[in-house]
């Protein structure tokens, strides 16, 4: 098991905020994994890498970051039903 400082960990909101998108479009990403996250406590909560967020952008690098602004990320469309 590796070890994580969780205090260094983003959760859903703050992620979704530093990719520019909604919450429900990076749980989509997550469910499709296209983004790593962990997953704590009993409810499940998702908490985000900012290393991970960050290699995510590096491979989506036609996303342009407007901070503050809401923008469509690729979504496969045949894991979404």
């Amino acid at each position: 098991m590796v070890a994580m400082n969780v205090d260094a960990l983003l959760s859903l909101t703050a992620a979704a905020r530093e990719l520019g998108c909604s919450p429900d479009t990076l749980k989509t990403l997550v469910d499709q994994g296209a983004v790593k996250c962990a997953r704590v406590l009993p409810r499940g909560d998702r908490l985000f890498s900012p290393g991970d967020l960050a290699e995510f952008r590096r491979a989506h690098k036609r996303l342009p970051v407007r901070p503050g602004r809401k923008r469509f990320l690729p979504v496969n469309e045949a894991l979404v039903k």
